[in-house]
């Protein structure tokens, strides 16, 4: 399967490295705050994040628009089925290894081949889940993380079925998602935050990435 690519295509250059992916994110790893919790380590909430054995940080960013259905049991799970849907993410640049890394801790099942964009591989990951509950702080965090990066007419359309799913309330993970726990290895707390806020304005000026619908499973 191939993605289309309906805008410019990234010009990678010398900063692209052989072993790059694009890494997909469809839930609570949309917020590039919480996404730095896998990337550093640190501790959200009472929970402690392990980290990547690489702690670089994202090299880009960009919102993509998947053309397959989002489920929730608790959290967002990409379905298996071959029904068409509509999910709202966005990738980040890493290696491969950051990605490995990141599937483990998730502790996903099934890494998902998504096709390529300008020759480098897009990879997500998934489960097969039945479909049950959503978390409130969850679902907020969502909503949050991608009007900063999505225009609010179409959050605000894409949201509207998920408001119809039957809420649960969580243990306090997504409560208050910040940078606080973040563990900063050679960055200072500031350069953080001017990252994240400049990584979230920069997504928002991009094109949308199209993907298509048809994936393969490993």
């Amino acid at each position: 399967m191939n993605m289309r690519i309906r805008n410019n295509p990234l010009k990678g250059g010398d900063n692209l490295r052989r072993d790059d992916v694009w890494y997909v994110s469809y839930g609570s790893n949309i917020s590039i705050v919480r996404f730095l919790y896998d990337i550093l380590g640190g501790t959200l909430n009472g929970i402690t994040f392990a980290g990547c054995e690489d702690p670089s940080l994202p090299r880009d960013s960009r919102k993509v628009l998947l053309d397959q259905k989002i489920v929730f049991d608790r959290y967002a799970y990409l379905s298996q089925e071959e029904t068409r849907g509509r999910t709202f993410g966005r990738m980040y640049l890493l290696t491969r290894a950051q990605f490995e890394d990141i599937k483990h801790q998730e502790r996903y099942e099934q890494t998902m081949d998504l096709g390529h964009y300008e020759n480098i591989p897009v990879l997500s990951i998934t489960e097969e889940v039945r479909p049950g509950k959503m978390y409130k702080d969850y679902f907020k965090l969502i909503k949050e993380s991608l009007l900063r990066i999505f225009e609010k007419d179409a959050v605000d359309a894409y949201i509207a079925d998920m408001r119809r799913l039957q809420m649960t309330e969580e243990k306090g993970l997504y409560k208050h998602v910040t940078l606080q726990g973040v563990h900063p290895h050679a960055h200072s707390r500031r350069h953080l935050e001017d990252y994240t806020r400049k990584m979230d304005a920069m997504t928002r000026e991009k094109p949308i990435v199209h993907v298509d619908h048809r994936s393969r499973k490993r």
